[in-house]
């Protein structure tokens, strides 16, 4: 993203091993935002000392937005239809092969794991405790087009219908 610094494990401007502390002096964002990451990294581990350290490394009142899969989204999805409006967002994003006669519950596993890079989904009520607990306040849920009015150049995820966005203030 042009005008930010982008962070990823590798191949970004700035690699960075998000169980590690991180990089950067106390204090020196005013703004962060993570999309479909946090949902690769165990809660204990990796989660926890992560977002301490994001509030080490923002400035009081900083903005942190993030983004990851809703369990509740999806446990709903599931309810609803058994699965079928889950396998059509995904294939509106992402070309899903789908093995003939395979029932479509399999897509909760497909979206629970995804080929075992997913290590835990998030309702609102986990994320806004973890966010509660780490330094950050003011947690609140918010949608694709409120990131996008805040931040225009974002490109477009179109998956609110699977995916949690919560904004929360660095206390």
């Amino acid at each position: 993203m042009e005008g930010w610094l982008n962070v990823d494990v590798v191949s970004s401007e700035s690699d960075v091993d998000l169980s590690a502390p991180l990089p950067w002096y106390d204090g020196g964002f005013e703004t962060i935002v993570s999309q479909q990451v946090i949902e690769h990294l165990d809660i204990e581990s990796e989660i926890m000392p992560l977002f301490s350290e994001l509030a080490r490394v923002s400035r009081p009142g900083a903005e942190f937005w993030v983004s990851c899969p809703d369990m509740a989204k999806v446990c709903q999805a599931y309810i609803a239809d058994g699965g079928r409006k889950l396998l059509e967002d995904r294939r509106t994003r992402l070309n899903v092969p789908w093995p003939a006669g395979m029932p479509l519950s399999q897509m909760i596993n497909v979206m629970f794991h995804q080929g075992n890079e997913h290590k835990n989904l998030y309702d609102f009520a986990l994320l806004a405790w973890l966010l509660e607990t780490h330094g950050f306040g003011s947690v609140e849920r918010v949608n694709e087009a409120a990131l996008l009015q805040r931040f225009p150049e974002f490109p477009v995820r179109n998956d609110d219908c699977v995916a949690l966005y919560v904004r929360a203030i660095r206390n």
